[in-house]
């Protein structure tokens, strides 16, 4: 249990990996309205099912990596990945 959240380790971890990635689908989701790009053409152009990008964006599903790399091409983003200390 931590002293200053009141919460437990778990409930913690769980916290942090949804944070990073609602920061993920958002960074998705200004990309393609930056482009212009609407769900059915991101769609069109990662191989998926337009229910997909919006179940994605809406949170109710997590994207796999392969669906992640997909997106980030087709809206010409990078992933980084950096240790964490």
């Amino acid at each position: 249990m931590d002293k200053d959240t009141g919460l437990d380790l778990e409930t913690q971890s769980y916290l942090q990996e949804t944070e990073s990635i609602a920061s993920i689908v958002s960074i998705i989701v200004d990309r393609r309205r930056e482009l212009g790009i609407t769900q059915r053409k991101l769609a069109d152009m990662c191989g998926l099912a337009k229910s997909s990008i919006t179940r994605m964006e809406s949170f109710e599903t997590i994207p796999n990596l392969d669906t992640l790399l997909r997106i980030f091409q087709a809206l010409k983003l990078r992933l980084t990945i950096v240790r964490k200390n």
